[in-house]
């Protein structure tokens, strides 16, 4: 199909010319440029001089040549005219009027002359070819691919301009932009032309648009996909992004063309007014829509998309493997309708498009040696983001993963929004970098973990990032790595250096760690009743319900359950091991089968091992209270020394510490592991699997007492971490417990935290100097460390808090971080769910510190909801302590007495709220108990008013968070009254 296209020039050619190569004599004076760009001629210079050429680089002007002074985003042309006249330039186009002799062409915008002058220059090529141009946010790639593949089915000879590429005729190069300057948009047109090609198809960008790049082009057919948030940094709002997309159909269309729109965006009807007189085929993948290309029906499955689609002409049914998601539809369907613009027959249409391979870096599969499904994708917005992710969640067996960043010196608006789309629709997120270019990687990151509270993993280094996404993913789940698809590079800086996605997962696979059967039998002494041609474990598990292809299942017997009742089940989902009490391996086959005498301590031998082979450092920690806050105070003060690996939750006890350690991947530099007990002899158990290299006891109170009997037991016991290291190890404990300090010396390096804001100064090697509580915005530490005093702003509530955090501080330090890094590090600590968690219900603050609880915990919690209530009412709700033996009642009692000192009332709740009330009573408090979490709530909310606060504690398992969730609900009932 042919289209007669509309001539911009404003004054006669020399026709002999029409064809000649930028850089030849045109036969052009300078009274003819003038009135091509509707300039004024400034200057003496003779009128008739003709030009050689165009530039608009200074620096590859030659003599006789026309310079063009470009203002860009960055760099303005102007400031260069005397290079150009150095060079040669024989006369200047120009925005301003410079002090040169030199004849000025003096217009009104020089892009746009530049766009004019170099068609011109050119002899204007694609007058005499077809052109097609694309534009939209997203699916401009895809749908250009489509349309090359609808052109070969054709027969046609289409050369193309966009995002991965410039190709035509069996060449191709790397595309420095998606849509080329003018002066090499009219080169590629001529090259074009001269080697056969008859149609142009180009990517038409927004900053193209923009900067007037395509001015003196006019298209044929113009596609429009659809608008979102992306190029902010260009056109500081999505009014000023819609009218630069706009003017491909206002400006840039030849009087024949036609327009192709999408209109199920709602910039869609903007697009078509703008395309005013011109031919419209509206496209929507609604069957009854009004429009003229209609999705009838449409099926998506890992296997490709079918659909069938309504035009004007009639119906197709169209095949394509290499595509899938329900925003792929959307571009086949405008595919097919600029096949139908071009007048294309159906089968062609359809031919093409189901021959069509794939687009590089658009959802391109990854090949690799352990059977990942890892996708690579350039989905870079946030609308990107959630179509990618919404086609590939139903197409995921178990989870979906995702690595993502967000680029530098870009929108940064999008930055919490892209985070928001992969916390929502992805299980595990992986946050890195894309291209920082001169912003800090770190402040970027930061930006979107604002919106990605749970983030599996986070780093600046995206090879890091890809490689940790390929450690964990099973062939069961699916890895996207997202933002840089085909792209072969990253920008640190102002550098440009090579890095490829695809390249970086197919190396992460084979890097992958496993677990040999002949090391599993030599740790664990068991024995192979039953062997099949599996000698690697991709991942050792012990949830039948979590295998996938690969794994070892390791069969442990628990109070409520049996795991072996759930080996079938393992081997089901696709594990080719198991690992068994001895008797109990037969009757499974396709499977090897390994029988230990116990498959705890067995799980506990694969995971010392697995910890021996890491050569990273591994940072125990235990005690009374704090050990869970400890570690996630420790965790996030080692970021900026390293990679560190911690369990999400407390995941501390003879099950939890091993498959803790089992998550340590090679990219790992410090393990930070809870140990929590029972019993004499438990820490030691834990601590003989982990070999901390650096031991830590934050306290040693009376949790459990009713288990060991005694204070001095519970010492003791928690001390038996110090026994255990790699060699070289560091013990660190309070100052003021000197039972715990002469237990550490059984390590070679001892070092205590203290406390020097009483009356009493420390002598501690870490020591908190100041302590100065911020509300609910936590509070202002100071800590003194070698004679240096630093300050931090630390988001935890609670002078205790403090002390756990000189407790993490001296921590990282022995593990080899800085005092500074640390502490910077630390300021990004926030509240976990539940342990000092501040909430805000019907317009009072409560404090959720319900996960677990024991006196010395209890009686720092009440000493900071009387810290916090700065004058204003408080309230406190409380539970049960558990696992205080005998000691039980008594305790609680006090817990009451202590309450009414502070004179706050208390309701309490759970089998010992009875003490608590006494306790209350007897001194002069006031205190109720409830019988439910309602009641709890409806008391609470009674008793205060907004802008008072509320404690919730007790220990985990009187689950007293529902008292807020009872509150939440009771205050929404109410205002709906």
């Amino acid at each position: 199909m042919g289209f007669k296209k509309r001539q911009i020039a404003t004054s006669a050619i020399d026709s002999s010319n029409a064809g000649a190569p930028i850089g030849r004599s045109l036969g052009m004076s300078l009274a003819d440029l003038a009135a091509l760009t509707s300039a004024q001629l400034l200057g003496t210079g003779d009128e008739s001089l003709e030009i050689s050429g165009v530039r608009d680089d200074s620096r590859h002007v030659r003599k006789g040549e026309l310079f063009v002074a470009v203002k860009g985003m960055s760099v303005d042309g102007h400031n260069y005219a005397d290079a150009a006249i150095k060079n040669g330039a024989a006369a200047l186009v120009v925005e301003r009027k410079l002090k040169t002799d030199l004849p000025q062409l003096l217009v009104a915008c020089s892009s746009r002359a530049l766009g004019i002058l170099a068609a011109h220059a050119a002899g204007r090529p694609a007058d005499s070819i077809t052109t097609i141009g694309i534009t939209g946010t997203n699916g401009k790639t895809t749908t250009s691919y489509l349309i090359e593949a609808v052109l070969e089915a054709a027969g046609k000879k289409p050369g193309v301009l966009g995002t991965v590429s410039y190709r035509w005729m069996g060449k191709e190069k790397a595309a420095p932009y998606t849509t080329p300057t003018p002066l090499v948009l009219q080169d590629a047109f001529t090259k074009m032309k001269a080697e056969g090609c008859d149609t142009a198809l180009l990517e038409v960008s927004s900053a193209a648009l923009h900067m007037d790049r395509l001015v003196g082009t006019q298209f044929d057919v113009a596609a429009f996909s659809n608008l979102s948030q992306d190029h902010l940094d260009i056109h500081k709002t999505m009014h000023e992004y819609r009218d630069a997309k706009a003017r491909l159909f206002g400006e840039q269309m030849a009087p024949q063309g036609v327009a192709v729109i999408n209109i199920d965006d709602e910039a869609g009807a903007f697009m078509a007014e703008a395309a005013g007189a011109a031919r419209v085929l509206r496209v929507s993948r609604r069957a009854d829509a009004d429009a003229e290309i209609r999705v009838l029906s449409f099926t998506s499955s890992i296997g490709g998309i079918k659909t069938e689609i309504a035009t004007p002409t009639g119906k197709l049914k169209i095949s394509s493997e290499a595509l899938i998601g329900h925003y792929n539809v959307d571009n086949i369907a405008l595919a097919v309708g600029i096949g139908e613009a071009l007048g294309f027959a159906h089968d062609v249409i359809a031919k093409g498009i189901s021959e069509m391979r794939g687009v590089p870096g658009r959802v391109e599969r990854v090949a690799n040696s352990a059977g990942l499904n890892i996708l690579v994708d350039y989905a870079h917005t946030p609308d990107a983001l959630v179509n990618v992710l919404a086609a590939l969640k139903p197409l995921t067996k178990a989870r979906l993963l995702c690595v993502f960043g967000c680029g530098g010196d870009r929108d940064p608006d999008k930055r919490p929004q892209m985070g928001a789309a992969v916390a929502d629709a992805a299980d595990l997120a992986f946050i890195t970098s894309d291209n920082p270019r001169t912003e800090d990687p770190q402040s970027i990151l930061d930006m979107i973990t604002s919106s990605v509270p749970n983030a599996f993993f986070a780093d600046v280094d995206r090879r890091v990032a890809i490689a940790a996404a390929v450690a964990e993913a099973t062939p069961s789940d699916v890895a996207l790595i997202a933002g840089k698809g085909h792209e072969d590079y990253q920008i640190l800086g102002t550098e440009k250096v090579h890095f490829d996605d695809r390249e970086e997962a197919a190396a992460a696979c084979k890097a992958r760690k496993s677990f040999s059967k002949d090391s599993i039998l030599l740790e664990t002494g068991g024995t192979c009743i039953a062997e099949e041609p599996c000698s690697e474990f991709s991942r050792v598990i012990i949830d039948g319900r979590s295998a996938a292809p690969g794994d070892l299942y390791v069969a442990i017997r628990g109070e409520n359950f049996d795991g072996h009742d759930f080996c079938q089940q393992a081997l089901d989902a696709g594990a080719t091991g198991l690992l068994l009490e001895k008797g109990r391996g037969k009757g499974f086959s396709g499977a090897t089968v390994i029988e230990v005498d116990d498959p705890r301590e067995a799980l506990g031998h694969i995971a010392r091992k697995h910890r021996q082979d890491w050569g990273g450092k591994v940072i125990g920690i235990t005690g009374s209270a704090g050990k869970t806050t400890t570690k996630d105070l420790l965790a996030t003060a080692l970021r900026g020394a390293g990679r560190v690996h911690a369990a999400a939750g407390s995941n501390n006890n003879e099950t939890g510490v091993p498959l803790t350690l089992l998550g340590i991947r090679p990219h790992h530099d410090f393990a930070v592991i809870e140990m929590g007990m029972r019993g004499l002899g438990e820490i030691d158990y834990l601590a003989n699997i982990a070999l901390p290299d650096v031991a830590v006891v934050t306290n040693a109170g009376t949790a459990h007492v009713g288990r060991l009997g005694s204070p001095a037991a519970i010492a003791r016991a928690k001390g038996e971490i110090y026994e255990r290291h790699t060699g070289g190890g560091i013990g660190i404990y309070p100052e003021d417990d000197p039972r715990l300090g002469d237990l550490a010396r059984a390590c070679d390096t001892r070092k205590s935290f203290g406390d020097s804001t009483g009356e009493t100064t420390s002598d501690a090697d870490l020591c908190l100097a100041s302590y100065q509580p911020q509300g609910a915005g936590g509070c202002t530490i100071e800590v003194e460390y070698e004679e240096e005093t630093l300050k931090i702003d630390l988001a935890l509530v609670g002078k205790h808090n403090a002390i756990n955090a000189c407790a993490a501080l001296l921590a990282a330090i022995s593990a080899g971080a800085s005092l500074e890094s640390a502490a910077e590090s630390m300021a990004r600590v926030k509240a976990p769910p539940m342990r000092g968690e501040i909430r805000e219900i019907a317009g009072r603050k409560v404090l959720v510190d319900c996960y677990n609880a024991n006196p010395t915990s209890m009686e720092a919690a009440l000493r900071t909801l009387e810290e916090l209530r700065s004058g204003r009412q408080a309230f406190a709700v409380l539970g049960d302590m558990l696992e205080l033996g005998e000691q039980s009642a008594a305790a609680h009692e006090r817990v009451g007495e202590h309450v009414a000192g502070l004179r706050i009332p208390v309701v309490a709740m759970g089998e010992f709220r009875t003490s608590i009330v006494a306790g209350a009573a007897g001194s002069g408090g006031e205190a109720w108990s409830a019988a439910d979490p309602l009641a709890a709530a409806r008391a609470a909310l009674a008793c205060t008013e907004p802008g008072d606060w509320i404690l919730l504690k007790a220990s985990r398992g009187m689950e007293l968070e529902r008292v807020a969730d009872s509150m939440h609900t009771e205050s929404q009932t109410g205002e709906s009254r």
